[in-house]
């Protein structure tokens, strides 16, 4: 992640590469849905909008079988900045709210006000870029 935030695609890239072999050397399937989501924000920041979806949208399949919400709603933002990369104004909304939905999901599982509002505050500022 820090690779690729400081654009060093073929440095996030090599990092990826061996988490997945990993993963698959250690049967460590949990993680495939975060290896997916990180390898569509790669693909995006890489001007692979089109990538960026597939890995995208296999990331919301397997979070949504395994109940990972936080993977989820980051899964549906980054693809709504994918679908607007590719001029699909309306697919993108919907994803953003799809996104909204589970934060809502999320937010409604907190039992301290204080730590729900931490919580609204964060991720709607990272919807925002989305936006």
């Amino acid at each position: 992640m820090v690779a690729m935030i400081q654009n060093q695609s073929g440095a996030a890239q090599e990092y990826l590469d061996q988490a997945a072999a990993f993963i698959a050397e250690k049967g460590m399937q949990n993680y495939i849905p975060l290896l997916e989501l990180t390898q569509g924000q790669l693909r995006r920041r890489q001007d692979d909008p089109r990538q960026a979806l597939e890995h995208l949208d296999r990331a919301v399949a397997l979070a949504e079988s395994n109940d990972l919400r936080p993977i989820l709603w980051q899964a549906h933002a980054e693809a709504a900045l994918a679908l607007r990369a590719l001029s699909q104004a309306p697919a993108a909304d919907e994803r953003l709210r799809q996104a909204q939905a589970v934060i809502a999901e999320i937010a409604g599982l907190f039992k301290n006000e204080s730590y729900r509002q931490v919580f609204l505050a964060n991720t709607t500022r990272q919807l925002e870029l989305a936006e």
